[in-house]
């Protein structure tokens, strides 16, 4: 792996170019949900229940993606039903996996830093687990 840093903006294009696959289930990008800071970026894919939130902390060089309930046009992350917690953690508590999260090997080998990050956090979809999530159903999270 080298040194590459990612930028605020090649996340952004990155995330787009990989979260083909939520807008085939229906999610779509809600860019007035997307932030950016000296210190983070995040892109918002949502859909009647539920939102997908990529999360780039620039000094850390790291992506993360966050399952959070969706309603009423705003991320319901705090309070009364809401929920957030990143997928990865959401699959270990829901469903006990313990798996690790692998970029695959569909991936060239020239593959970006950005690109690799987020194909293991798409692959964590992949999981039977993430079904109803990827269904959009307002059951798949707790209240």
């Amino acid at each position: 792996m080298s040194n590459e840093s990612i930028s605020g903006e090649e996340f952004r294009r990155e995330v787009q170019e990989a979260a083909i696959s939520l807008e085939s289930h229906g999610f779509q990008r809600a860019t007035q949900l997307d932030s950016m800071t000296p210190t983070t970026a995040s892109v918002v894919y949502v859909g009647q229940n539920i939102a997908f939130e990529f999360t780039l902390d620039i000094r850390d060089q790291a992506i993360d993606l966050v399952v959070t309930r969706y309603r009423d046009g705003k991320l319901a992350a705090l309070g009364h039903g809401g929920y957030s917690s990143s997928l990865f953690t959401h699959l270990l508590n829901r469903c006990g996996f313990r798996g690790r999260p692998s970029p695959g090997a569909n991936l060239p080998p020239t593959a970006s830093k950005a690109q690799r990050q987020l194909a293991s956090l798409l692959n964590l979809l992949a999981q039977p687990c993430s079904a109803n999530l990827l269904a959009d159903r307002a059951d798949a999270l707790p209240q």
